[in-house]
């Protein structure tokens, strides 16, 4: 977490520092040419001034004007960049290259004011300014050169000229001053006499280093799955520079150039940090992937034990191999492009090709450590070319700069110290001048090899175009150099022997321009082509029993077909098979219409894979016009202002419910259940359907009647004596309503009970009250004592307080 804030924080840094260049002093007199021209703050040296400026010009001179058709009449009218009207220098390029135009002193010598070790900005604009400037051949190429300078952003001091619409356009460099005074020139390269011609305006120099930014990302897939050959190359600008740039994934790396080589198959990310810790955003997912043009396929991917198949490979041209996984013994012509086996259980599968190719390099002296042997050339050699230069020469040196001054310093290919072929190109002979040749390579007929070399230029201006000849035979369109001085690029080409037995090879510069034209050549080879060892595999599977899941057709109504070969129908079945449709069980009638069935029958789906089937019957059933029946339902019955559920239905399998209300006809049809009203007494009729597929029954009416509420009356005692033997109180009123009574008969207290009927009954509840009398003694009025044996008289049948 740390690490990344460092590296916002580097980049924001880096960021305040552009802006500090961008709004910092100007260490430039006279950058906008206000002040005057050449000799106030910078001089001209190799093109001379029109003045007064007269509308013509010819090449090589340059005018210090307000608009470039005062110069010349031909030239796009146009203001200067600083504010429209003012000064601007004004070039019609010369026809000889190398010829300086501008130099950041009014002497031509040194600025003054720099620090050492410090980070500056040159910058400037250009634009063009003739009609005649319409493409790259047109266009110039303006050149920077700088003395006591380093870590150059970019590396290239080369730009080309915009096109006219592209109007006014900035040119910036970095560069790090290694003395306190500088040498900034500016040349010019082309040499053309059309085009050529554009004007410059507002220079700075300013301490800082152009903002850090990506500029692009490129790769090249590895030839073959196992070889590792790819590359990536990612480049950015400014900031400061060295910059080391990071690759991570499947193989990791670090360098200073951006470009990672021997890379495999896999993903990749870049990560790119300038020199002062600043760090842009990674470049991710970055896919290297090689080329496999090998096909496989079967013609019964799964099969029963022992059933033939049939298995293909395309792609190439070398022919295969197949192997078996585990081993089947009917693999027996294993090197045929098409094979037929019959597995017994599960195998996979292997076609192969491909083939070891020699590595040898055909050429002799191929990378000159040998020196100037075993080729010819129509250029001359031991000359020395200084100081201006011979065209249609060459030398086999180590560093181009050794050979001829203006050249670069730039290392060889084959080891970074070794020899290279460099070439101050030819001019003359239309480009028909043979650069390099060598006859006699012995090559094996009907062959294919890979001829390359590596190419650079040695120094600004037009690139060389080098074309390949091999017996007598163009292998492509000239391609050009780099146009970026010591920047290595290898070009390889595809050739084939045919009945050929030896090979003869000649490298043809078929540039001729005066103007650059100046390049080295290096590991120059002819190898056999790699044939990659390429695989693909696919896996036959073996049932041992085949599974047929048959799922009916929902029914439908009279007039709609039913297709029983949709996929639904077989749904959950073995895949790879061949289905067949049948009349009969035995399969011995075929049926005609599987897809458009109009009558409801019994019909048989056949699944067959090699010699493995099995057999399985399907219902198609097809409803004539009111042939769905009426769903079940029974009558209801509810209290009055109950609470009534919702009125159920019992619809038949698959069918589904059509609730209509009260309507025995007409109406719309919903498929939520009514919930009756109980409000009002008496019996209302609901309506119901069901539909099966497409057709729909009879309307069904399902009686709901609703009930009074009943009062329940009984013919029980009112009064009991206190502690009279206890009775049950009834379980069924005079109307017969049930129920329950509460709280529990008690014979010893006054109370009233409270009957409650039994749920489902439209009744009420009814109460009760048992009175419960104290018991009361007789009273006597005692008769007279009587005498022995007088007459007895009656006891009285009523006590005094009128008990009997």
């Amino acid at each position: 977490m740390l690490t990344g804030f460092k590296s916002i924080l580097l980049l924001i840094i880096t960021t305040l520092l552009s802006f500090t260049n961008t709004n910092g002093q100007n260490l430039l007199t006279n950058g906008d040419f206000e002040s005057g021209g050449s000799g106030n703050g910078f001089l001209v040296s190799n093109y001379s001034l029109i003045n007064p400026v007269n509308g013509t010009s010819t090449p090589g001179r340059y005018a210090w004007t307000t608009n470039p058709n005062l110069m010349n009449s031909t030239y796009i009218s146009g203001g200067d960049h600083t504010n429209g009207s003012g000064r601007m220098l004004v070039i019609d390029g010369a026809t000889s290259s190398n010829q300086f135009f501008w130099t950041a002193t009014s002497t031509g010598g040194t600025l003054a004011g720099f620090t050492i070790g410090t980070t500056y900005t040159f910058s400037f604009w250009v634009k063009s300014i003739s009609n005649d400037v319409t493409n790259s051949a047109t266009q110039t190429t303006i050149n920077a050169f700088f003395v006591n300078a380093s870590n150059y952003n970019p590396s290239n001091l080369s730009t080309q000229v915009p096109l006219p619409a592209s109007g006014w356009q900035k040119v910036s460099f970095s560069f790090t001053a290694n003395a306190a005074n500088v040498l900034i020139r500016l040349f010019t390269s082309s040499t053309s006499a059309i085009g050529n011609d554009f004007a410059v305006d507002d220079f700075e120099i300013k301490a800082g280093a152009l903002p850090f930014t990506f500029v692009s990302n490129s790769s090249t897939n590895p030839s073959c799955p196992s070889v590792n050959d790819g590359t990536i190359t990612a480049t950015a600008s400014g900031g400061s520079i060295p910059y080391n740039y990071a690759l991570t994934g499947s193989a990791s790396a670090t360098n200073s150039t951006g470009k990672f080589t021997n890379l495999l198959e896999g993903t990749y990310t870049v990560t790119i940090t300038d020199f002062a810790g600043a760090t842009l955003p990674p470049i991710t997912g970055i896919v290297l992937t090689a080329p496999n043009p090998l096909v496989v396929s079967a013609t019964l991917p799964t099969v029963c034990p022992g059933t033939p198949t049939t298995l293909s490979v395309s792609g190439t041209t070398t022919g295969y191999t197949w192997t078996a996984n585990p081993v089947d013994t009917s693999l027996t012509t294993p090197n045929s492009a098409s094979i037929t086996v019959s597995p017994t259980q599960t195998t996979t599968y292997t076609a192969s090709t491909g083939k070891t190719t020699s590595a040898t390099n055909l050429i002799n002296n191929g990378d000159f450590e040998l020196g100037n042997t075993d080729f010819t050339s129509d250029y001359i050699t031991n000359v020395n070319p200084n100081p201006g230069g011979i065209k249609k020469a060459y030398a086999i040196v180590t560093n181009p700069k050794s050979w001829f001054g203006p050249f670069s310093t730039c290392p060889d290919k084959t080891t970074g110290t070794g020899n290279m072929m460099v070439a101050d190109g030819s001019d003359q002979n239309g480009g028909n001048d043979k650069f390099w040749v060598q006859n006699g390579v012995s090559v094996v007929p009907g062959t294919d090899y890979d001829f390359s070399y590596y190419l650079q230029s040695v120094t600004t201006g037009t690139p060389a175009k080098i074309e390949i000849y091999i017996n007598g035979v163009s292998l492509g369109a000239p391609v050009s150099a780099s146009s970026t001085p010591c920047n290595w690029e290898k070009h390889t080409y595809k050739w084939n022997s045919g009945t050929n037995s030896f090979a003869s090879i000649v490298i043809y510069d078929r540039e001729i321009s005066g103007g650059g034209n100046d390049f080295a050549i290096d590991d120059i080879s002819l190898v056999e082509s790699v044939v990659c060892p390429l695989t693909k595999s696919l896996t036959i599977t073996v049932n041992s029993t085949l599974t047929l899941n048959i799922i009916d057709p929902a029914p439908v109504c009279s007039g709609t077909p039913v297709d029983i070969m949709q996929p639904a129908i077989t749904a959950g079945s073995t895949t790879g098979t061949t289905l067949t449709y049948w009349t009969d069980a035995l399969a011995t009638n075929t049926l005609s219409n599987p897809s458009s069935i109009t009558t409801s029958g019994t019909y048989y789906i056949k699944s067959t894979l090699g010699s493995c089937s099995i057999i399985k019957p399907v219902l198609v059933s097809i409803n004539s016009s009111g042939g769905v029946p009426t769903p079940g339902v029974n009558p209801v019955s509810y209290c009055q202002n109950s609470v009534a559920p919702s009125l159920t239905a019992t619809p038949a399998t698959t069918a589904t419910l059509n609730w209509y209300g009260i309507n025995a006809t007409g109406g719309t049809a919903t498929s939520t259940a009514p919930i009756p009203s109980t409000t009002a007494l008496g019996t209302i009729k609901y309506y119901v359907s069901q539909s099966i597929g497409t057709c729909e029954s009879p309307r069904v009416a399902i009686d709901v009647t609703i009930k009074v509420n009943e009062t329940p009356t009984f013919a029980a005692p009112s009064s009991i004596c206190f502690g009279d033997t206890l009775f049950t109180l009834p379980l069924s009123s005079n109307n017969s309503i049930t129920g329950t009574w509460l709280p529990v008969f008690d014979n010893t207290k006054t109370d009233t009970y409270t009957f409650t009927p039994t749920a489902g009954q439209c009744a009420t509840t009814a109460p009760l009250t048992i009175t419960v009398n104290p018991k009361i003694t007789p009273t006597f009025v005692a008769p007279s004592p009587i005498c022995s044996g007088d007459t007895l008289f009656t006891l009285p049948p009523s006590s005094s307080n009128s008990i009997t």
